[in-house]
């Protein structure tokens, strides 16, 4: 009770000044873009956002920050080097207004201010499509909350406009950019295998995602030690097992 009304003060006090900003306080001209980069949930893991913050942190046409749903998220990104605010800071409620663009990763949940000025952005960059048990009335209303929403390729357009029912004029098309070195063969396959000594073996690549909804999941989900262990010793001498684990799973793999 005691925590929940001291929620309650706390967001009517910080909205309050928000009212109050609005009214006496003056925009900020500048000369660079401001972009607010939403995180949302308190994984290690910063994913689309963190690539997006390293993108346009040192990029001099942007003023770039993290805003994070959860204090110690903000504390431990702050002390790591990060820009990061905490969305009810009142000393950043000013900054908060003069954002031109909001980037976001998992809804407009997480803004601070939804509407902070007449000509601010929001953009989605979620690439998740999750399959099963989906409203797709609710992933429609949330997708066509914002002004532009990122996906991959044309077959994921018309999947979320036939499917979802997603408005296509608010879908851009951008691929994934990390792939560009693979398809512009930036790092031609022969030279890494020369690098790494493996010119003449053959290779096996397991990438699992990483364990949803809080459920605890072993990285071999069969029997997980032992099956681990009758695919190595099953491998000749002339292959190599590379796994590479989610980011989500980074310190949990002995």
């Amino acid at each position: 009770m005691i925590k929940s009304f001291a929620i309650f003060l706390r967001d009517f006090s910080f909205n309050r000044l928000v009212f109050l900003n609005r009214i006496f306080g003056r925009f900020n001209i500048r000369q660079k873009i401001v972009v607010g980069i939403v995180i949302s949930k308190k994984s290690p893991n910063l994913g689309s956002a963190g690539v997006m913050y390293e993108s346009l942190v040192n990029n001099p046409d942007f003023d770039v920050f993290l805003v994070c749903n959860f204090l110690d998220t903000q504390k431990d990104l702050a002390a790591k080097g990060y820009n990061a605010h905490y969305r009810r800071a009142f000393s950043k409620i000013r900054l908060f207004l003069n954002t031109d663009v909001w980037l976001t990763t998992h809804g407009k949940f997480g803004i601070p201010i939804v509407g902070g000025k007449k000509r601010s952005y929001s953009i989605e960059l979620w690439h998740g499509i999750p399959f099963g048990n989906v409203n797709s009335t609710d992933v429609a209303r949330k997708y066509n909350e914002h002004d532009a929403v990122i996906v991959t390729s044309e077959y994921l357009k018309d999947f979320y406009v036939n499917n979802w029912r997603v408005d296509a004029g608010i879908l851009k098309i951008t691929g994934y950019p990390k792939n560009d070195a693979l398809i512009n063969n930036t790092y031609p396959a022969h030279n890494i295998r020369k690098e790494l000594g493996l010119e003449s073996k053959k290779i096996v690549l397991y990438a699992p995602t990483h364990e949803q909804a809080g459920e605890e999941k072993s990285l071999f989900p069969w029997n997980s030690f032992q099956t681990f262990k009758t695919l190595i010793d099953g491998l000749g001498d002339d292959t190599i097992l590379i796994v590479r684990t989610h980011p989500n799973w980074k310190g949990r793999i002995d």
